[in-house]
This record gives structure tokens, sequence and C-alpha cells, in this order.
């Protein structure tokens, strides 16, 4: 956590004005290469030399991808257009993963692009040769380090975005690229290439196998000794961790044993009825139990799409909203994230086919119908909540949520079984706690306390945290921020940016003492909301923990500035350091003997729903005695 400015306040009652910025002549050629092959010479291994980290508790064999010099001679399916547009990779985002699982959510994507690209049809076997030969997550290899090269590419003319990289110990050079998505492309490129008629096609018989076994072993038997028929090395270890991972789900662009149905030959099961409910979540709810699905399995469904999309149809991975369907097999889209290229185009012409946008709700509710007819008997053998909810997570989503996010998708699907359990509910407020205005109009949806993480914005951000609007803001904001995530939670509803709040004429720029209810109060009267929000100071001084599980567990979310000793955690270790005229963050949960903050210092992913023990936050109270700041509460 470093590149921390600071510029502390002299009054200890007033949060401090501080803000870290984080962020962000082809026959030659064939020849040669048959004598390299005969000669045993391929490569070289990233982990050859003693100093290299590899895995610890799994041998790791010489690797030798290579690359030869006549990647240019191409022919097939290697499409040369098209490129990943996902966002830079880099070696700072791998070491960041905590776990393998963490390493293979962040690479894959761009992994099955490329494979995607290139007509590779298993591109997690890909991901995981950069486990066992550059050690990543738990290690980092010098060459990965050095070169951003995560599998002993070696260089060569006319290896994409490429440059020559550090000397490899058995001659040649490895290949350099700027980031390490830039590998992966050119990997991916060399494999496909060389399937299709490239130099020598070694790796044919990899990509000509009918099965990821048979294609994680000669895929290894080349990349480690030159040729099909050696030691396979570390294959057996791939193989084993492809199916630990679930990465079948990756395979060719589609789900294994889920492809999508064309459109033409889509039918639905229900017609096109009209949806009936006030809100999204009444009208899936009515659609699943008209369309004969018990009260058990209609939950599992919705629980799942919660996880997925909070019910937003419009809603793409990674922030924002449109009307049509991505189609990059990369981009998680609408109510299922639907991801695969194959789906996504599938979706795209159901829609086009019924004269409606690819975020229209009935149109994906319908495509969900066509998707799933083959699987519905089936699923509906089960009847209850959990198992229907993880049945569907498995054979339907088949995300790569570790058990703990699975639990979260049963907890969701509890609870919609509570609200609507043994009713056929038509509005929200049927079963939700909705908000509406006095002519009975929905305004605003549920609270969104018990998904916080949702509201997170960094100050002087927009609310997608991609975009900075002031640098002003970054500095004094703290206050204002805290105040505008703790809004929009109890709205459900990510409507405010905490920039327009800060410059709104009742902060007038300046948050470092909205430690009381005067500005806070007024702000929610001027915007109309005095009817849906209450808000009051809390005591400024003793504060306990006691009395802070005491306000959360009342409803109230604790909007509260630190003190001079206070010490700041973050999803990533240690949060800001020390400060000594506090900052402002917003305690929102109390669940499982764990405290759940916000801290609008630290972008989302490092300060969204950060855990404090009770130790961690008897300690950050502890930094000073007086604590500035209110609780707010959804009437």
């Amino acid at each position: 956590m470093s590149d921390i400015e600071k510029n502390t306040h002299d009054n200890p009652k007033r949060a401090s004005r501080y803000f870290r910025h984080l962020n962000h002549a082809h026959s030659i050629c064939y020849l040669v290469i048959m004598t390299i092959l005969l000669l045993g010479m391929a490569g070289c291994s990233t982990s050859s030399s003693s100093d290299e980290p590899t895995v610890s508790e799994k041998p790791v064999r010489k690797t030798r991808l290579r690359i030869s010099d006549c990647q240019n001679t191409a022919t097939g399916n290697t499409s040369t257009t098209g490129s990943w547009s996902g966002g830079t990779i880099t070696v700072d985002d791998i070491e960041k993963c905590k776990s393998r699982e963490e390493y293979l959510q962040l690479v894959m994507p761009c992994y099955q692009f490329y494979c995607n690209k290139y007509g590779i049809k298993y591109p997690g076997v890909l991901a995981l040769q950069g486990i066992y030969e550059t050690g990543v997550p738990d290690q980092i290899a010098s060459l990965l380090r050095t070169d951003n090269n995560m599998g002993g590419l070696k260089y060569a003319s006319g290896t994409p975005d490429a440059t020559q990289g550090s000397a490899a110990t058995n001659g040649g050079y490895f290949a350099h690229f700027a980031s390490v998505d830039k590998y992966i492309a050119a990997a991916c490129w060399q494999i496909g290439l060389e399937s299709n008629g490239g130099a020598g096609n070694v790796y044919e018989a990899a990509c000509n196998s009918s099965n990821m076994e048979d294609f994680t072993n000669n895929l290894c038997a080349v990349w480690i000794n030159g040729h099909v028929g050696a030691d396979t090395g570390y294959a057996h270890y791939i193989i084993d961790d492809y199916s630990k991972y679930g990465l079948s789900k990756y395979e060719g662009g589609t789900i294994a044993g889920n492809s999508a149905k064309s459109s033409s030959s889509s039918t639905t099961t229900n017609g096109s009825k009209d949806l009936i409910g006030d809100d999204n979540v009444a009208k899936i709810w009515n659609y699943l139990k008209a369309d004969g699905y018990s009260d058990a399995q209609a939950a599992g469904i919705m629980g799942n799409w919660q996880a997925e999309s909070g019910f937003d149809p419009s809603i793409c991975q990674g922030g924002g909203h449109s009307d049509t369907c991505p189609q990059d097999g990369v981009t998680g889209y609408g109510l299922a994230q639907w991801t695969y290229g194959t789906r996504q185009q599938a979706l795209h012409a159901f829609a086009s086919n019924k004269g409606t946008k690819d975020s229209d709700l009935q149109t994906q509710l319908e495509f969900f119908d066509s998707e799933f007819a083959d699987k519905k008997e089936e699923y509906c053998k089960n009847n209850d909540v959990e198992a229907c909810t993880r049945w569907f997570h498995t054979v339907y989503e088949n995300s790569a949520d570790n058990e703990e996010r699975i639990q979260r998708r049963v907890s969701f699907a509890q609870e919609i079984f509570e609200k609507f359990n043994g009713t056929a509910a038509t509005n929200a407020s049927s079963a939700a706690d909705e908000c509406s205005d006095g002519d009975g109009n929905q305004t605003y949806g549920n609270s969104g306390i018990a998904e916080g993480e949702k509201y997170h914005q960094q100050q002087g951000y927009n609310n997608e945290g991609d975009t900075l609007i002031s640098n002003d803001a970054l500095w004094e904001a703290c206050g204002a921020t805290t105040f505008t995530i703790g809004v929009n939670m109890l709205l459900g509803e990510n409507k405010y940016n905490n920039v327009d709040v800060w410059e709104s004429s009742i902060f007038g720029r300046d948050s470092t003492d909205c430690g009381s209810s005067d500005k806070t109060e007024r702000w929610i009267k001027e915007n109309g909301l005095d009817s849906k929000i209450e808000v009051k100071n809390h005591e400024s001084s003793g504060i306990t923990v006691d009395k802070m599980k005491e306000w959360l567990d009342d409803g109230y979310i604790v909007q509260i500035s630190s003190g001079d000793q206070s010490k700041f955690l973050s999803n990533e270790g240690d949060g800001i350091p020390y400060h000594p005229s506090g900052h402002y963050i917003l305690f929102y949960k109390y669940e499982n003997n764990a405290f759940y903050a916000d801290d609008p210092a630290l972008n989302k992913k490092a300060g969204a729903g950060v855990k404090y023990s009770t130790s961690d936050l008897q300690q950050w109270l502890g930094g000073r005695e007086f604590h500035s700041g209110v609780l707010m509460k959804r009437k």
C-alpha cells in the first residue's frame, strides 16, 4: 500500500483530507525444425536453473514450448482478426491472486478468447501449464517477472507482439511481452498455427485429440520434449486440476453438455405470456411458477440469478449495462451472465427473431426455456432449496465459484423461498420490502445491506470506479463518499455518485466535517428521501464493539471516522496507514462474528466488504476516543 498521499487536519473531530490514488522460404525452415527435433533441442525450461522457483509440491520438467520462424505460414482457422479487449493482465495482477482459483478466474477469460480464436478446444490446460511452469500464483518465476512469459516461449521473428527477451540457458532467447495477456495471445497463436499446416504440425496431434486427457498428454510432450511420444512430465497434474477447478466449462466456447440451441430450433415452453409483477423479482417468480416449477425449484434458479446478475437482464460482467449482448465470448451478460460465444450469439439471434432487445426480460426468460428444455425434467427431480440451487449451479451456470460463493447462492435462494413460498406473488410488495410513492408506484427496491459491497464507490471516481471525475475529491471526499455509499445501499440502487454529492450545495465540496447529521439530514430532505431514510447522530465517544454490534443488529449502518492509531484493513491485507485526523468508512453489516466495512479510499477490489474481526474492530475503535459520524437506516 505505497504511494499514499495524505493531508492531515488539526481538528481531531474532522475527517482528514487525504486519499490513496490507486491506480491503476518454408522448406528450409522445415528442415531446420526437423533437425532440432532430432537433436532434442526444441526449447528451454523456465525452471531449469536452480534460482527459478517452481511449485513446491509437484515436480516441474523442462518446458520447450517452441516458436519457429515459420509462424506466418498458418492456415485454416487461425484468423488474425480480433484481439483481446478485456484489459491488460500484469504480473502484479497475478501476484495479488491468493489462490489458484483466483489466478484461474483472472486468466481464463483471456485464454478462452484466444483459444476460441485459434481453434483450441481446451483453454484450461494452457492456463494450468503456467502453474507448473512458472509457479503462479504462490510463486513467481523470474522469467515471468522479467519477460511476462508464462510458458517458456522462445523468441523468433514473427512472434506476435514479442521482442527479444532474456537469454535462455541452452541457447537462444526467450520472447519478451509487454504484458501477460500478450504472452497468452502468442502461445495460443503458436499452437493454433502448428496444428493447421504450419511449422511441422507439431501440435496437430494435440489439437486433433478427442478428449482433454489426450490433448494434455500430447501438448505437454511437445512443450516439454519437443515431440509427441515422450514423457509428458506434469501432464497428469494438469489433468487432475482440470477436473478439480471445473475448467470444462470453458471448452470450445460452450459449456460441456450444455451447448446453446440455435434460434431456428429454439422453442418456448410457455409461449409469449405477459410478465406479471411490479419488479423483476416478482416477474421472474411468476414466470417460473407458471412454467410448472415448484417453489423450491423456482427459488433455486433465482438464487443463482441473483448472484449472477441481481435480476438485471441488461447488466454486463464487470459493470455497465447494454441492450445488446456483447457476443465476445468473454463478458458475461444478462440474467444468467451468458458468457460463451455460441450462447451469446444464440441469445442475440433469439431476440432478433422476436424483434426485441437482447436485454428484454421476457426474451431472456424464454431463451432460458429453450436452453434448459432438455434438462428441466432432471432438474425437477430435486425439490429441496439447497439441492435445487446446487444442481442448477453445477449443470447450468457452472461458474468458477468456490464453496463459499456457492453457499451464498443457496442463501439467496432460501431468502427468496421464504418470501414467496406458498404465494403466486403478483407484485414486489407482496414478498419484498419495497418503497412506493403516494400513487403506489415503485421508486426504490429493497435495501441492499445484505450485499453492501455492490454499492462501493471510490472517492473521486464514478459509480463503476473506472473513470476519475475529480482529482480534488481524492483528497476531501471520504465523508461524502461514505455517505453516498450508505444512501445507495439503503435504497438498493446505485443512484447517486459521490462526486455529485460532494459538489452539491449542501456539502459544498467539503465533507471533512460531516460527523453530524446537519449536512446529511439536509441532503436527504432536499433529495426527497426523508420518507425513506432515517439519519441521526451517533455517540461520539466511548463506542465499543458491543455498541457497534447493537447498531448493526438494529438495522443501522454506521458512518464513522477513525483515530490516529486506527489500523485499517483491506481485502488485500493492511489498508491505508494510521491517520491522525480521521478518515470516514462505513460499517454496514455484522455476520458470523465479522464486521463488514466499505472504505472509500480504496478501489472496489480492495475496499468493498472488508472484514473486521472483533479484535480488529476493537483496535480500530481504540485508535481515538472521539469518533464523528452518523447512523442511517431504511424507514
